[in-house]
């Protein structure tokens, strides 16, 4: 059992989404609109990824997130997402609890660039409001030490995101 977040500090998506587009044209809240509209399929994949047996994280070195192409919308070039889910300890899940919520799972999805270049912040603010259905404030977190956009969330056993606290991004998780 390791630290999940070891040393990440994490940032409400919400106030992410807010300071960050002054650079873009359109908001992460437009692009994610047009995201949700142009690309249902790829977000219902998405979906179905996060939920797959094969997300859940194995202690085997040999395995390997797995991933789905993300469309270029917009302006906005095409990406790849690569999700990995892991189960909530038992304690994690009584810490949750106390804050009213019951988690089953925390979904770490990262946002990357097929040529390796940067990731706009705009851009991938965007796929994550859309991946996540327009979350409301405190139910996404984004990894900020990471050097590709990476974000934090904690579902329930039917998938759904969870409210959490930021601070509970330090959490333990147990593998398979």
């Amino acid at each position: 059992m390791g630290s999940l977040c070891a040393g990440l500090a994490t940032i409400p998506l919400m106030h992410s989404l807010l300071r960050r587009h002054r650079h873009n044209h359109e908001s992460p809240d437009q692009l994610a609109g047009k995201i949700t509209a142009t690309a249902a399929t790829t977000l219902r994949n998405v979906a179905s990824l996060i939920a797959h047996p094969r997300s859940l994280a194995r202690p085997d070195p040999a395995w390997r997130p797995p991933s789905i192409g993300l469309p270029a919308i917009a302006s906005a070039p095409a990406l790849q997402v690569c999700v990995t889910r892991y189960r909530l300890s038992t304690k994690d899940r009584d810490e949750l609890q106390a804050f009213g919520y019951h988690g089953a799972y925390v979904v770490i999805i990262r946002i990357t660039n097929r040529q390796g270049l940067p990731v706009p912040q705009a851009v991938s603010d965007a796929w994550m409001t859309a991946i996540a259905q327009h979350p409301p404030a405190g139910t996404v977190h984004q990894l900020i030490d990471e050097v590709q956009p990476t974000y934090a969330m904690v579902v329930g056993a039917r998938f759904q995101p969870v409210p959490s606290p930021a601070s509970l991004y330090g959490w333990t998780t147990q593998a398979a």
